[in-house]
């Protein structure tokens, strides 16, 4: 080192590479490093947000479905790819995420559309999101690995270069040889740009001293010119052919690509030793000029991706507005959601072709239609609450028709089942559907029922002439037994064998239609006839009767039917009779100072007091009529 120094001396050779007779003292090599070199070989913090944003453009998964995420993942098989996606990686876990709860949705909404309870819900993914949900723990698991190693290798080559850094050291210390104390040094470089990457926090400092040691050994090595001027001409031929690669990026479609290579090209410049003076400044300007002009490339590119962005920016609010707008739109059945569903796919189909909005309102913009969105398909929740509660309520009303059906199918009374029947059809029509699994087994249970019993019909009245006709000799023979029976001195057991005969009549069942007029009055000719073989007074006589006639309607198959029918008969008369008797005895008190008011007052008495007699027969009736429905219940 001693030797060295002695040469420093005697043979003064300038490193500078803006100058080559001049001396460059450590203060001047270092200035000149810091301000004029790092000014065109820096990336500072703005140029990396601006790199991380060219990237984030070529790596957008808003719109990609779980297949085209998972195909995503599975292409990266090297090391460099996994790497190089780790800054889009949560980008499309962030997608994932929206899927899975999107496909939940659907899911649930399609288990309360189908008659489910929520409380019975069970989301599982389907296929594809399965498959990318195995990619994703796949390609973190992998990724993990890389990271490990990737520290290790940091690690491993922060040691490394901290070991060229003390061969350096060592170096200037004691090699005598300038000659092969270049060779050693040209190694020591070579070896240091092809070491990777270091720990970031460490790499600063780590370089500041070995570009501190590769500047004290050129003040050193300045004592043998020749050698010198050897290293200045190779760091000019390394220098022109930077210039050279730099200028070709300007002719590269890619701009992303462009800049990669440009950083690499500085950080060559960089690393690049000093050039022969005259050569010096120009070649700076050149290479300046040419970095400035990459940028600027790039800057351009920028703005007009921005006017770009800003454009798109505001048709995709223009889309959020519209989803906005049907969601404030109140909505009242499935068939209204699913019109608005149509016209949600479409916008979404428009959003889907609308490229990409400024960064920092991508990921507003996003949410806010995202959310958009998932209103409009959690508004479809409550109508499917509502439809699964009407179509629970349908099902009940419709297991009540079968069971009424059914209740029905095997009675006789052949005119009025039918019209129940004809009832309960339309009573089916009108009430809405019920669940699809359920359904066919309904509608099969209802329809069996009607037709148990139009079959049964059918095959009655196949052979219903003949026995009309057997009716009617029954019931001809059973007046004539009736016109030669004799009462008895009890009258419970002369009522008695009326009744036996009103039951035989009911028993008897059809006869020809053209018959009946003439044989029921025959019956009933009959029936007074025994009456008055009996001696009763009108009054008794009448109550009798109609007991009688209430006593054959019990017997009837249609008995409820035709109560009802005598109850309102009976009940309108009540009603009618109680309004006049009303209005006779407000009319009394008109007549007080009339000429004949005594005899005009006993008239309207009289007709009042027949009309109270005839409403307390017609109570007792009502009454009958009431005993009969109590016993028809039981």
């Amino acid at each position: 080192m001693a030797e060295m120094n002695k040469e420093n001396n005697e043979h003064p050779v300038p490193s500078n590479e803006h100058s080559a007779d001049k001396p460059l003292t450590e203060s001047q090599a270092s200035s000149h490093t810091d301000e004029a070199e790092d000014e065109i070989t820096r990336i500072d913090g703005a140029e990396e947000e601006i790199m991380d944003e060219m990237e984030e453009e070529l790596l957008s998964f808003d719109q990609q479905d779980a297949t085209a995420l998972a195909d995503v993942l599975i292409h990266l098989k090297s090391d460099e790819q996994a790497l190089s996606f780790r800054k889009s990686f949560n980008l499309l876990k962030k997608r994932f995420r929206e899927l899975l709860e999107d496909e939940k949705t659907k899911q649930y909404n399609l288990h309360i559309e189908e008659g489910g309870t929520p409380e019975s819900f069970y989301y599982e993914p389907n296929e594809a999101l399965t498959r990318l949900k195995d990619a994703v723990r796949t390609y973190s698991d992998k990724l993990s690995d890389i990271r490990k190693r990737e520290e290790q290798a940091l690690q491993s080559n922060f040691l490394a270069k901290q070991d060229l850094v003390h061969e350096l050291r060592k170096m200037i210390s004691e090699e005598s040889d300038i000659r092969r104390a270049f060779e050693r040094f040209n190694e020591l470089k070579s070896k240091w740009s092809a070491i990777g990457h270091v720990p970031q926090h460490l790499a600063e400092d780590l370089w500041k001293n070995f570009k501190f040691l590769s500047d004290k050994f050129y003040e050193f090595v300045q004592i043998n010119k020749e050698l010198y001027e050897v290293e200045l001409k190779r760091n000019l031929q390394a220098k022109q052919l930077l210039v050279r690669r730099a200028e070709g990026l300007m002719k590269m479609p890619s701009i992303q690509k462009s800049i990669e290579l440009l950083h690499a090209i500085q950080k060559e410049w960089r690393e690049t030793g000093p050039v022969p003076r005259d050569y010096a400044k120009p070649l700076f300007d050149a290479f300046k000029d040419i970095v400035q002009k990459v940028y600027a490339r790039r800057d351009d590119y920028v703005r007009e991706r921005e006017d770009e962005r800003n454009a798109n920016l505001a048709a995709k609010t223009a889309l959020c507005e519209q989803l906005e707008a049907i969601n404030s739109t109140p909505l009242s059945s499935l068939a209204q959601w699913k019109e608005k569903e149509v016209v949600l796919q479409q916008l979404d189909d428009q959003w889907k072709k609308i490229g990409r909005v400024p960064t920092e309102h991508n990921d507003a913009i996003w949410e806010r239609f995202k959310q958009a969105r998932r209103g409009f398909y959690r508004s479809k929740q409550p109508l499917l609450k509502h439809i699964h509660d009407e179509l629970s309520k349908n099902y009940a009303l419709k297991v009540q028709l079968c069971e009424k059906a059914e209740a029905l199918q095997s009675q006789t009374d052949w005119k009025k089942i039918t019209q129940d029947f004809i009832h309960l059809q339309a009573e089916w029509k009108k009430i809405g559907a019920v669940e699809r699994k359920k359904s066919d087994a309904l509608w099969t249970r209802f329809r069996a029922a009607c037709d148990a019993f139009f079959l049964a019909k059918e095959k009655y009245f196949a052979g219903q002439t003949d026995r009309e006709h057997e009716n009617l000799n029954k019931k001809n023979a059973l007046i004539e037994q009736m016109e030669a029976f004799t009462p008895g001195e009890s009258l419970e057991e002369n009522l008695q064998h009326i009744k036996v005969f009103q039951q035989q009549w009911q028993d008897a069942g059809f006869v020809p239609i053209k018959e009946k007029p003439a044989l029921e009055n025959r019956f009933e000719n009959a029936i007074n006839a025994l009456l008055e073989k009996m001696h009763i007074d009108k009054d008794k006589k009448f109550r009798i009767e109609y007991k009688l006639k209430i006593d054959g309607i019990m017997q009837s198959p249609q008995a409820e039917t035709l109560l009802k029918e005598e109850r309102s008969f009976v009940g309108n008369k009540i009603r009618k009779l109680s309004e006049e008797i009303a209005q006779l005895e407000n009319n009394l008190g008109f007549f007080r100072h009339a000429k004949d008011a005594a005899n005009i007052k006993m008239q309207y008495e009289a007709k009042i007091e027949q009309l109270k007699k005839e409403l307390m027969h017609l109570e007792e009736r009502r009454q009958l009529i009431k005993n009969a429905f109590q016993k028809l219940s039981k």
